[in-house]
């Protein structure tokens, strides 16, 4: 009993840590959630090995174990959400799932495999965020320039972009009365100061209005 216990605790040391990180960086699943999540994967691990293992012939103890894996899935799903053509909330969804395997590791009697993989996740988790690379690079602050349409604009964002290396993450057309109307979303490299260069465009009359968000 003590053992179990023992593996309990650490498995929410390890959830505590993991959800710190991600507490700091304001994501919407935080210490409470991976904390949770580690020590309930534990402790089902647990019961699976030896609670509904009384019979070797019959009993499956992978079986209860295997359905964390199906259960993480739904809750991960509740953190991945569409903002225009860009999916949010991958990496938290991804990190819940590796969570639960720290608890199951710790639980099966991996301490050592449950603490690697702890460590592993908040390496992922803080390098990158650190040292961006692909698209993780561009920050989420959007920029949204909504215009009448006017190539001389047009160009004088896409010139922007080019040189701040910002990208387009979505452009809509819109009609009304006769005037054709385009909704820019672009997203920046993170540290980039752009926001006076694209204020500049308010001096256009076609431009409606500029959100850096």
């Amino acid at each position: 009993m003590i053992t179990y216990v023992l593996e309990m605790l650490l498995a929410t040391a390890c959830g505590v840590l993991i959800g710190l990180e991600r507490t700091m960086r304001m994501k919407s699943a935080g210490i409470r959630t991976h904390a949770l999540l580690a020590v309930g994967a534990c402790l089902i691990t647990i019961l699976s090995k030896y609670a509904f293992n009384t019979d070797a012939n019959v009993a499956d103890p992978a079986r209860v174990a295997a359905q964390i894996i199906a259960s993480v899935g739904f809750l991960g799903a509740g953190v991945i959400f569409r903002e225009g053509d860009v999916l949010k909330g991958l990496s938290t969804a991804a990190g819940l799932w590796a969570t639960s395997a720290v608890g199951m590791s710790i639980g099966a009697g991996e301490i050592l495999l449950g603490i690697i993989l702890t460590l592993l996740i908040l390496f992922v988790q803080f390098i990158f965020h650190v040292f961006p690379a692909g698209f993780d690079a561009y920050s989420e602050n959007e920029i949204v320039i909504i215009l009448e349409k006017n190539d001389e604009v047009e160009n004088k964002i896409k010139e922007i972009s080019s040189q701040h290396q910002v990208k387009v993450k979505g452009r809509t057309l819109s009609k009304e009365n006769g005037v054709v109307t385009i909704e820019y979303h672009l997203v920046h490299k993170y540290k980039c100061n752009i926001k006076e260069e694209f204020e500049k465009l308010i001096d256009y009359d076609c431009v409606k209005s500029i959100v850096l968000k």
